[in-house]
């Protein structure tokens, strides 16, 4: 999937919603209408030679007849994807459901870090020591240089950046006015 959003990504322009077709989306055994496509945006707005990344947009269609605004979800995190949404009971009637995926995790590029995860396991069994705590610092760094030399832009994966992702999902799918629902992170 990563490698199909990348291919997206470099045929598409900026801020473009594309492949938008019917889908099928299931919760709980249950299989709504739906619309998946990608959105395509730069990886980091501040830099006009920024490369393009690619992220997964579902829209979960309504099921009454005259729905109001959309519902945009943000999931909590950070770090969790942003692809999955339980609570359509009492909402899908009136509403659209819209998932944009979180850059860096379900797009074209993840910011996976092993390493950290391997140091969270703590040093000598006490993970607030010292010696875990500067293992852990030293495994961020190793990641974000990993990262770097891989072609991330990490100044582009910031919450601004997340709301721009959700703005031009918003103008892609024509909607004037949407309703926020989130959790955690995504608050």
């Amino acid at each position: 999937a990563r490698h199909h959003a990348a291919v997206i990504a470099d045929r598409a322009q900026a801020g473009e919603l594309v492949g938008l077709e019917s889908c099928t989306y299931t919760r709980n055994d249950v299989e709504y209408a739906a619309e998946c496509g990608t959105l395509v945006v730069p990886e980091n707005r501040a830099d006009s030679n920024s490369r393009l990344i690619a992220l997964p947009v579902v829209r979960i269609l309504a099921t009454g007849k005259n729905p109001t605004e959309p519902i945009f979800w943000f999931q909590g995190g950070p770090g969790q994807s942003n692809m999955r949404f339980s609570h359509l009971e009492g909402l899908i009637e009136e509403h659209d459901i819209v998932m944009v995926g979180y850059r860096g995790v379900d797009g074209s590029v993840a910011l996976d870090c092993p390493e950290v995860a391997k140091a969270w396991r703590g040093v000598g069994g006490d993970l607030f020591s010292e010696e875990s705590l500067t293992n852990i610092g030293q495994a961020f760094a190793r990641c974000a240089a990993r990262l770097q030399d891989e072609g991330v832009d990490l100044d582009g994966y910031t919450l601004p950046e997340v709301i721009e992702d959700m703005e031009a999902t918003r103008i892609g799918l024509g909607y004037e006015r949407v309703n926020l629902l989130s959790g955690s992170y995504g608050t």
